[in-house]
């Protein structure tokens, strides 16, 4: 249930941070405050419970049209019904108070991040914003040593990373036609990754 998703992998922690710039169906906005307040996984199972299907190995999680129902409290009151969810436009100038503190810290781990992996992003030409974003971020002294994108329109998606990135980290940039779940058990295959969310 996630939308513009940034891992960052700390090999000293054997961690890795899981960001949603853009967003995400299972965050609700305080009706008061603005504050976001995220729904978290095992709290949704508390409210909703599904029988194992023996068919099927996929189940559908509708967090974000249950959001009021949630419970969710924030500043004394209920908060708003509708996930918060950021277009990929250039202007986001509207969200910037709510996420502010979610980009910040994506420009500060990816001024030191050495490996980057991006899945189900086109870069559309409109979202200015993560490319000023990219360019912050890259301005740490990390060198880096992989750049791969995960999609499966390679014709319009992989000319716009490769613009984006410029010559000097194009010798490490690998674009696979993959979907994010493909993306996911690639990557997963070729490091040995613990997330937390």
């Amino acid at each position: 249930p996630f939308s513009g998703l940034l891992f960052v992998r700390n090999h000293k922690a054997g961690l890795t941070s899981l960001m949603k710039l853009h967003g995400s169906l299972n965050w609700a906005r305080c009706s008061k405050c603005g504050e976001i307040i995220p729904w978290h996984i095992g709290g949704f199972f508390e409210k909703f419970h599904f029988p194992l299907l023996e068919d099927s190995q996929f189940v559908h999680l509708d967090l974000a049209s249950q959001l009021s129902a949630s419970g969710l409290k924030h500043c004394e009151q209920d908060v708003k019904p509708d996930p918060v969810i950021v277009p990929p436009t250039w202007n986001k100038t509207e969200y910037h108070q709510s996420l502010s503190k979610v980009w910040s810290r994506a420009a500060v781990e990816l001024s030191d991040a050495e490996n980057m992996f991006l899945s189900g992003y086109s870069l559309a030409e409109t979202d200015l914003f993560f490319r000023y974003l990219f360019a912050l971020g890259c301005v740490g002294r990390t060198r880096i040593k992989r750049f791969w994108v995960f999609d499966l329109d390679e014709h319009a998606v992989r000319p716009r990373f490769e613009e984006l990135i410029g010559p000097g980290t194009r010798a490490r940039f690998r674009f696979i036609r993959a979907t994010f779940r493909q993306a996911i058990q690639f990557i997963g295959g070729k490091f040995s990754i613990r997330t937390t969310i």
